[in-house]
């Protein structure tokens, strides 16, 4: 990429004023790496330094690092903390991938008392085994409507049920039962945000694309 496609794209002006922009804030180091990452959920770049100190940089940085000044230019061998370097700048990236992911998933992390009980009642019902997968997948998806806080009277139903358990004694067959008339009453698969599963898939922080590249001054 060059920086005159940059600065039309981030509507910046001219690409001489995005020069110098970058030029103020280089620095480079003896045995020092920028590298890039880039998946399909997310893309990231990154200065390590020789002391092993990680920064997360701005495009505007990397594509300036990642720019030879000096057509002519000579490479180096890579130094030998190079591959140490990168690979910690990629379990940065896998753990930001994770997170991102996660706190999508929900409006509150931090869910009141009486949310996470429902939760974890409903947590019991997912391995019955004469659960079958449709109503697991309803489970699930009261599992996120009640994270997403879309119906305040779900997991009082949830937990008025659990309390019940108390005074009436019921097999694990019937109680399931009674929660799915519970949760068959909300239109819990009508989000239109995200489609809910029976099982989370696994979250994939594997990069497709990874350019890297080390300095000596």
């Amino acid at each position: 990429m060059t920086l005159k496609w940059i600065a039309q794209r981030l509507h910046m002006g001219s690409w001489t004023y995005v020069s110098n922009l970058l030029h103020q804030n280089q620095h480079h180091n003896v045995n020092s790496d920028d590298t890039c990452f880039r998946s399909q959920r997310r893309a990231a770049f990154y200065r390590i330094k020789r002391d092993g100190v990680l920064d997360e940089i701005s495009l505007l940085e990397a594509a300036d690092e990642f720019r030879a000044p000096d057509p002519t230019e000579k490479s180096i061998p890579l130094h030998a903390a190079h591959h140490d370097h990168i690979n910690a700048a990629l379990v940065k990236f896998k753990e930001s991938v994770v997170a991102e992911t996660l706190q999508a998933e929900t409006v509150d992390a931090n869910q009141g008392p009486n949310e996470q009980k429902a939760l974890r009642y409903l947590d019991g019902f997912v391995s019955l085994p004469f659960v079958s997968e449709q109503e697991r997948a309803l489970i699930q998806a009261a599992k996120v409507a009640i994270r997403r806080a879309r119906f305040q009277n779900l997991q009082r139903q949830i937990n008025a049920l659990q309390r019940s358990t108390k005074t009436v004694k019921l097999t694990p067959a019937a109680l399931a039962d009674k929660l799915m008339q519970i949760l068959r009453t909300y239109p819990l698969n009508q989000d239109a945000d995200a489609p809910v599963s029976a099982a989370a898939r696994p979250i994939d922080t594997t990069p497709d694309i990874i350019l890297s590249e080390s300095f000596d001054k």
